[in-house]
């Protein structure tokens, strides 16, 4: 509940920022509740943006930025899982190519080892 609340807020203190091209359907939308049909002589004079978004308005976008968001998140979990399984996949083949080339020097100096001593005996 705080959290819906803390973002509503958030929204308000955004869409005041907002330019008024921008805020076109949302005060469209705001004209049909009846406390904002009537403009006192103090908000007469300002532009119409500066005005309170009604309240579906507001959930409208709420809504909106929520499933975004959402979204955000679902493509970085994705994108989180990917990497872990690349890592890993990497970390083998490194781990591999490692074990390999320890091999291949351990046989390279067995085989030295192996002619210097025969070389030796004759």
């Amino acid at each position: 509940m705080s959290s819906s609340s803390s973002s509503s807020s958030t929204f308000s203190s955004v869409f005041y920022t907002l330019p008024s091209s921008s805020t076109s359907t949302s005060s469209s939308s705001s004209s049909s509740s009846p406390s904002m049909t009537s403009p006192d002589a103090s908000t007469q004079g300002r532009a119409s943006h500066s005005l309170p978004p009604s309240p579906s308005v507001r959930r409208l976008f709420v809504r909106l930025r929520f499933r975004k968001w959402e979204k955000k998140c679902k493509v970085f979990v994705v994108f989180s899982r990917i990497k872990k399984v690349l890592m890993r996949v990497i970390a083998k083949i490194l781990i591999f190519k490692a074990a390999v080339v320890v091999m291949v020097a351990v046989v390279v100096v067995v085989v030295v080892v192996v002619e210097v001593k025969v070389c030796d005996r004759e």
